[in-house]
C-alpha cells in the first residue's frame, strides 16, 4: 500500500524492514519513538504501530515490542 504519494505504508512491519523500504523510496526517517504496555519486559522485534510525515517531511514511527506469547487466560 502507498500513502501520500510515494511513502509506502510500513505499519505492521519489523523496524529494520519498514526503515529498508522507506529509504528504497527515497525518504528519511525522522523521530522513533518506542511504546510498550505497562509490566512489559523489553525484548524481542519491534513492530511499527504508527507512521506518519512531520512537516519537515521526514517519516516519524512508533513502534512496540513484539510479545513471544500471551500471559493469561486463553480465549
Amino acid at each position: 500500500m502507498i500513502m501520500d504519494g510515494n511513502c509506502p505504508d510500513v505499519v505492521a512491519l519489523e523496524l529494520n524492514e519498514g526503515i529498508s523500504r522507506l529509504r528504497k523510496h527515497g525518504l528519511v526517517i525522522g523521530e522513533i519513538q518506542v511504546t510498550q504496555a505497562p509490566k512489559t519486559e523489553l525484548k524481542n522485534n519491534l513492530r511499527i504501530v504508527k507512521q506518519q510525515i512531520s512537516l519537515n517531511g521526514r517519516v516519524d514511527l512508533v513502534v512496540v515490542y513484539e510479545q513471544s506469547s500471551l500471559l493469561g487466560k486463553e480465549v
